[in-house]
């Protein structure tokens, strides 16, 4: 059997992939010796088809596992390919739209698959003959990959073969409050949201923990069901207070974190430099994730520029805005991306990753390197708001 995972609900297909370990498993103990787990960046194609016909070994099934196959055959100029960044190094200074919008040579953009993917394609080639030869009645075969936009050749290929697509798409903004509040339910918590369905400003937003929360994991189901572990600890169940999610999922460190990114982002260096104080100091974040932090705004704010360049609505919108679904922190984002413009997100890149030289050659120490980055992004946020 052939199972195609994708989506960014990481939790669900987490869940789907411990329900298949548990058929292949079949109540032996024996799956440690008959699962093969590969992640397609640094697999051999060549062992992954071993690990395919090879007969288990005292259990019902062996079961075969490739982690991030599906992405390494995305099509290229799909709305959306920047939402998963795969290693916190700052992106490359060019990786800011424009690739996106490039068209396609038949004129179909999503339909287009990328010309890296169709080469990379002969080097998985001994496991697509595997597959389209039959696999063996005793192996489970599952290749996992993020969101699937457009035509991905590789699933289709694959579909033909037989395989079964499951796709675990990512949560709406307006559903992380209710899907939080029923993974809490299965902990024993109850969340309670004084309110009143109102979303306006930040004051409304506090009212809700669950809504807090969502904001705070930004939609990620993994991070999700980590905090909710760690309320259920701290409360023992019952109900959850804002205060509960802000002392356990929060601290000092997420709203220094945010408060940091809006002053840069306003071209405020004084209150910008006293949160990353605090960052440094207090929360104890590292250099190297400050640098994904501030890349990663400054991705967001690229694709909210593409999608205002495409007229996207508020939906699209939220779904690439930390806290989207929150109409004030939007607008405010939506805001911030036109003042700061095209120019100044590949201004902002390039300063990110001439510190993240400077730090990794030795020439700056850790501390004074980002220090100066936010002197430089916060320059470049004002310039930009005078144009």
């Amino acid at each position: 059997m052939l199972f195609l995972l994708h989506g960014a609900d990481e939790l669900a297909m987490r869940r789907r992939l411990r329900v298949l370990r548990d058929e292949a498993d079949g109540g032996t103990g024996m799956l440690d010796t008959n699962m093969s787990l590969f992640d397609a960046r640094d697999a051999r194609p060549g062992e992954v088809a071993n690990a395919v016909i090879s007969p288990p070994f005292l259990a019902p099934r062996r079961l075969v596992v490739v982690e991030r196959l599906l992405d390494r055959f995305a099509a290229r100029g799909v709305r959306g390919a920047r939402e998963q960044p795969s290693s916190s190094a700052p992106p490359n200074l060019e990786d800011t739209g424009a690739d996106e919008r490039a068209a396609a040579a038949d004129g179909d953009e999503a339909a287009a698959p990328d010309r890296a993917s169709v080469a990379a394609a002969g080097a998985w080639e001994p496991l697509f003959a595997a597959v389209e030869s039959g696999l063996p009645e005793t192996t489970t075969l599952v290749l996992t990959g993020a969101t699937i936009r457009g035509r991905n050749p590789l699933v289709d290929r694959l579909k033909r073969a037989g395989a079964v697509e499951e796709p675990y798409p990512e949560l709406k903004p307006q559903e992380l409050a209710r899907y939080i509040r029923d993974e809490g339910a299965v902990r024993g918590m109850i969340f309670r949201d004084t309110s009143g369905g109102r979303r306006s400003n930040r004051d409304e937003m506090m009212k809700d923990p669950a809504g807090l929360l969502a904001t705070l994991t930004e939609g990620n189901t993994l991070a999700i069901a980590n905090e909710l572990d760690k309320l259920a600890l701290y409360t023992g169940g019952g109900e959850v207070r804002l205060a509960d999610v802000a002392a356990v999922c929060s601290g000092d460190a997420p709203v220094a974190a945010w408060d940091l990114s809006d002053a840069i982002f306003d071209g405020r260096l004084e209150p910008a430099l006293r949160y990353l104080a605090t960052l440094l100091n207090r929360a104890g974040e590292s250099t190297q994730g400050l640098l994904a932090l501030l890349a990663g705004d400054y991705r967001r704010a690229a694709t909210v520029l593409d999608l205002l360049e495409q007229g996207a609505g508020k939906e699209e919108l939220a779904k690439a805005i930390r806290g989207g679904q929150f109409d004030f922190l939007r607008e405010a984002a939506v805001a911030r991306a036109r003042r700061l413009g095209e120019a100044g997100v590949r201004e902002a890149f390039r300063a990110i990753v001439e510190t993240d030289r400077a730090i990794k050659s030795g020439e700056m120490p850790d501390d004074v390197a980002v220090e100066v980055l936010v002197a430089r992004l916060c320059a470049i946020a004002a310039s930009a708001g005078r144009r």
